[in-house]
């Protein structure tokens, strides 16, 4: 029985305990040896020559236990009297004080089945150690018993490397004596009861390799002695409560392999007891100073979501700690499709980018930003000379960019000779579908250039000069005069257009070069130049005469 308490602690905390821890879990096993092996001051001597019997609730509750988990097939180590064998005092695993089982040891004993209600009534247990009960040792399997919560002088207990499932009892957080409970390597599932955080005396709490899911309860907070808490390997989702940052007793603490995400709670900076911390396999960002918990030196940060904007101050850390924090989670590869602009942000004061396109390293690309022109697959590689051994990638990201041409033409089929006015509409064009291309509704600038190509002053087309819409510039109007275009000054309502014409459209805040479109056209002014030319005699100007209109078609019409 000793041999297999001493593998059952250790099998407990198998990870880095703090010194205390070790020293707790030998004062406890002395405590344990003698609670079995000295005689009871009121009855022991009775019970242990058998001029007394076990109490009847107890022994009830042992032979149930027998018999739903397959006693007579258990497995026992030599010396060890078989249950149902022999006064109940002896039986393998059980110790007894005053007429009751106050410790129950069966550790590896190749129970199969689950534990029965009748668990709870050994309301006078104080020690109690089922585990290692799977694979070739058992197969203990189904839920914790509710009825577990009427143990309330239980001071420790481990179900632990068990096949146990369900979700673990509510009832747990009635037995406000207990210090220890393991639960590790089973198969609970479901959400950690906000209960636990009732059990105001709790040293130690591992839930460890479960299927636990959910949040963790804020309620654990309230479990100011304890000082190691195991959760890794379960489902566990959402943020860290900041409550935890109140555990300031904390040696130890494993969330490691869930699925956490958001901040590591800046509340951390208040354990200042903390050895050994594990967050790693989780998508956690943003980091609190480590550099001012004094104690620790064993720290897992890696496969996160980290950058160097977090890890960079912990730098310092690193010369007194062992920390690992490589293989974090790829960034966004942002993209600017206007622009044709990729971005990615890691952050950083030695970082070192180097962009990739459709896998291949672009020769001088190394900037945290790169301006596209392929609509081709791009990512970044990053890395940072404070933190040897890192490389953030961004993601791939496939950049599909659009194709635009400019059209400009007649607003329409028609001119008034009478009049004084001619327009030109512009449209943006997406190449690929010939449609308008409605995202840069608003976002454009409109020049008009002589027929030697040289920029006039340039016109916005927004909302406010309601000059486009969706993509579309509605009819730009001007009036023929004989104050002809001059591109040292701005476009008005008096320019005069005639003749070839070049407008040139260009996106705001894009890498696209400006795109010009050549139109024929020729103002009321010119029509009325070429009839004078063209017939005999006078012609009123004033009337109204209408003629259809194409650029570059000769007219001739009488008055």
């Amino acid at each position: 029985m000793k041999k297999n308490l001493n593998k059952e602690i250790m099998q407990h905390r198998r990870r880095s305990d703090p010194p205390i821890l070790r020293h707790i879990v030998c004062g406890t096993l002395v405590a344990i040896f003698f609670t079995i092996t000295a005689p009871d001051i009121a009855y022991g001597q009775t019970c242990l020559t058998g001029s007394m019997p076990i109490n009847q609730q107890d022994s009830l509750a042992l032979v149930a236990i027998h018999k739903a988990t397959t006693g007579p097939n258990w497995r026992y180590a030599s010396l060890q009297i078989p249950w149902l064998q022999g006064p109940v005092r002896a039986w393998a695993g059980i110790g007894v004080t005053q007429c009751r089982v106050v410790n129950l040891f069966l550790g590896d004993m190749n129970m199969r089945g689950e534990l029965p209600n009748e668990f709870g009534d050994l309301t006078a247990v104080r020690d109690l150690f089922i585990s290692g009960n799977t694979g070739a040792n058992g197969d203990l399997h189904g839920p914790i018993p509710e009825s577990i919560g009427k143990l309330t002088n239980l001071q420790q207990i481990s179900l632990a490397r068990n096949n146990l499932s369900g979700a673990i009892p509510k009832s747990f957080g009635d037995l406000v004596n207990l210090f220890h409970l393991n639960l590790d390597q089973n198969k609970l599932a479901g959400a950690i009861p906000a209960d636990l955080g009732k059990m105001a005396n709790l040293l130690t709490l591992a839930l460890g390799v479960n299927q636990l899911e959910g949040p963790i309860p804020p309620e654990l907070g309230s479990l100011s002695n304890l000082y190691s808490l195991a959760m890794s390997s379960n489902q566990l989702s959402g943020p860290i409560p900041t409550e935890l940052g109140k555990l300031t007793n904390l040696f130890s603490l494993f969330l490691d392999n869930n699925k956490l995400t958001g901040a590591v709670p800046l509340s951390f900076v208040n354990l200042t007891k903390l050895q050994t911390l594990f967050l790693s396999n989780n998508q956690l960002e943003d980091l609190p100073d480590l550099t001012s918990m004094p104690a620790l030196t064993l720290v897992r940060l890696q496969r996160n979501r980290f950058t160097f904007a977090d890890l960079e101050p912990i730098v310092p850390l690193l010369a007194r700690a062992n920390v690992a924090y490589t293989l974090q989670d790829s960034v966004e590869t942002l993209i600017d499709h206007t622009r044709r602009v990729l971005s990615v942000n890691v952050g950083g004061t030695q970082t070192a980018y180097q962009w990739y396109e459709n896998g291949v390293l672009i020769p001088g690309a190394t900037q945290p930003t790169y301006a596209a022109t392929e609509s081709r697959t791009y990512r970044c590689r990053t890395t940072n000379s404070l933190l040897p051994g890192l490389v953030i990638w961004s993601k791939n990201v496939a950049a599909k960019f659009k194709s635009f041409e400019i059209q400009a033409k007649p607003a329409r089929d028609e001119i008034r000779l009478g009049g004084d006015l001619t327009a030109i509409k512009v449209s943006i064009l997406d190449k690929a579908t010939s449609q308008v291309a409605t995202e840069f509704g608003g976002n454009a600038i409109y020049r008009i250039l002589d027929k030697r190509g040289i920029r006039g002053a340039g016109h916005r087309l927004t909302a406010t000069s309601a000059l486009i819409e969706k993509g579309v510039a509605q009819d730009v109007f001007y009036e023929s005069t004989k104050d002809s275009f001059n591109v040292n000054k701005p476009i008005t309502l008096k320019t005069e257009l005639s003749g070839p014409v070049f407008v040139e459209v260009s996106l705001e805040n894009s890498a696209l070069p400006p795109d010009t479109a050549r139109i024929e056209l020729k103002s009321p002014l010119d029509f009325f130049v070429e009839r004078i030319e063209l017939q005999q005699g006078i012609v009123d100007i004033d009337k109204e005469v209408t003629l259809p209109y194409k650029p570059g078609e000769t007219k001739k019409f009488s008055p």
